[in-house]
């Protein structure tokens, strides 16, 4: 029981080692692939915020703003072409997959591509607000992973209709005249940097945006078949295997929860305001806790075998006590069974030998008395008993002596067939024989008491 105690206590307090282990792990991991984000956004964000200040981008903006804002004066004006020449090796170079100038109005003014040229902006569409802190704030802004409006061209991804932008403003003489953006390929820089803070064989980091629908890749997107389209993130999240939970990202705190698969995960998030999305780290239950898990199967084990062990041991003792007292039991009954054996041999033989004795009194003691007396009256007056009475009285003291002589003989007959010392043997006797003897003895001792 004390041992159980101490397993239990020990395993729990193991266990809580074991979680604050993984709590720190994921932490650490969250802030580095977070901070790493932010360095990497800072960039480009400083990037595009000096070619925002190019005179010539600024000077061409403020000239196409001029213009009819429908999509074939657009297109066909010289400003366009002259600026896709310029973006052109731009775009190149950081493998970027487009340009918007768009204006107040929210209208790209300007595209790389036609099909968009002169429409209202996607940013417009789908995230309005962020685009209203370039144009009304001044802010540069991370338009988190959204869905293109036209089919993207991407040597890092084949999912050809998610897109993300940064965005400054365009400024001409201290006023914001139009937004410029970068669109960024997710896929690249974005996800690359969070796939750097996989831990383990299950540990992993994605990011997420305000409507907690998950903006990066996983390392589950082929076991998650992930069909579904970044349009849908305003949908009901309790319906989406790729959304997140927002409540939980209030600090680096550590949560336990399921994840898309189904599986019990440990998790630590992060919103960021200035990013615009959310950071989350985290790493299947079973493998944060492999090693409690393993020393707590061990442990079980050696209970249970010691359990088995006390239980086998404690059934071989009541065993071999059982077996010994049975054994004393069955020596007591034997012996209580040969001492009432040995006590009616007793009785037998006490009853036995007061039987010889009172044959011995009663049958010997008289006939022997009459030849006393008859041998007494020769001894001492034999001038008082003519020839024949001697005769007669010798031939008597004859007769007495062997029938005396044969009771002896039967006597001991009889007590050795008492203690089976001899075989009994019977066999046919005359009543009157027996008859005729015992009268000669009892005709004698009456003679004798005369």
């Amino acid at each position: 029981m004390i041992a159980t105690v101490l397993v239990v206590f020990s395993l729990k307090e193991l266990k809580s080692f074991n979680i604050k282990t993984v709590e720190t792990s994921l932490v650490t991991v969250n802030k580095s692939s977070h901070e790493a984000l932010k360095q990497w956004v800072r960039f480009r964000q400083n990037t595009i915020k000096g070619l925002s200040k190019n005179n010539f981008l600024v000077q061409n903006t403020s000239e196409i703003l001029l213009l009819e804002q429908d999509s074939a004066s657009l297109i066909s004006s010289p400003i366009t072409s002259d600026l896709r020449e310029f973006f052109q090796p731009i775009l190149s170079t950081n493998e970027d997959l487009g340009v918007f100038l768009i204006a107040p109005n929210y209208v790209s003014v300007f595209s790389m591509r036609n099909a968009n040229t002169g429409s209202l902006n996607l940013m417009a569409k789908e995230n309005k607000y962020l685009l209203d802190k370039v144009l009304l704030d001044g802010e540069t802004v991370l338009i988190p992973p959204i869905k293109s409006d036209v089919a993207l061209d991407s040597k890092y991804s084949d999912e050809k209709w998610h897109t993300m932008f940064l965005v400054t403003p365009i400024i001409n003489q201290g006023n914001i005249i139009a937004a410029f953006s970068i669109r960024l390929d997710t896929k690249k820089d974005f996800s690359r940097i969070l796939e750097l803070g996989r831990i383990g064989e299950t540990g992993e980091s994605y990011g997420f945006n305000r409507f907690g629908k998950t903006v990066t890749t996983s390392r589950f997107e082929e076991q998650l078949n992930h069909t579904e389209d970044l349009e849908d993130v305003k949908a009901d999240s309790s319906k989406s295997g790729f959304t997140h939970d927002l409540e939980l990202c209030k600090g680096y705190a550590l949560n336990e929860i399921k994840d898309q698969r189904g599986k019990d995960v440990y998790e630590v998030c992060i919103w960021d305001d200035e990013l615009n999305i959310g950071i989350t780290t985290k790493i299947d239950r079973a493998e944060a806790l492999k090693g409690y898990l393993f020393m707590r199967n061990i442990l079980i084990f050696i209970i249970l075998a010691l359990f088995t062990v006390g239980f086998i041991m404690i059934n071989i003792i009541i065993n071999l006590r059982q077996n010994k007292e049975n054994v004393l039991v069955s020596v007591k009954n034997d012996l209580e069974i040969t001492v009432k054996e040995r006590t009616k041999e007793l009785q037998h033989t006490i009853k036995t030998k007061d039987k010889f004795f009172s044959i011995l009194a009663h049958d010997l003691r008289s006939p022997f008395s009459g030849l006393l007396v008859l041998l007494d009256l020769l001894l001492k007056n034999p001038e008082h008993f003519s020839e024949t009475e001697k005769t007669n009285m010798l031939q008597e003291i004859h007769n007495s002596s062997s029938q005396l002589y044969k009771l002896l003989e039967n006597l001991l007959s009889w007590s050795r067939s008492q203690t089976e010392a001899i075989v009994l043997n019977p066999e046919n006797v005359s009543v009157w024989d027996l008859i005729d003897v015992n009268y000669s003895l009892q005709t004698q001792n009456a003679k004798s008491k005369k």
